[in-house]
């Protein structure tokens, strides 16, 4: 997957997301999507290269 968006985020959390972290896929491998609730997770840092 190269592109995530709000739209597809929340089809895919089935409510509203509070805040998500997406890698896109590089050539065969698989991206990576990660959604939580700010609620119930608190995120300290994120890191992408």
């Amino acid at each position: 997957m190269q592109v995530c968006d709000a739209a597809l985020c929340s089809a895919l959390w089935g409510r509203s997301s509070d805040d998500i972290s997406y890698r896109p896929s590089v050539g065969a491998s698989g991206g990576l999507l990660t959604i939580w609730g700010s609620s119930e997770v608190e995120v300290w840092s994120l890191t992408s290269r």
